[in-house]
């Protein structure tokens, strides 16, 4: 499932932009408990 992966890569162009740190600890708290 490339769905995990496209999330991460996801994550790492948030916070190229400049996303807000709460979405990004939001992120890895579901891909944490996803995996």
């Amino acid at each position: 499932m490339s769905h995990g992966e496209r999330g991460f890569r996801g994550s790492e162009e948030a916070l190229s932009i400049g996303f807000p740190p709460s979405t990004h600890h939001f992120f890895w708290a579901w891909y944490l408990r996803r995996v």
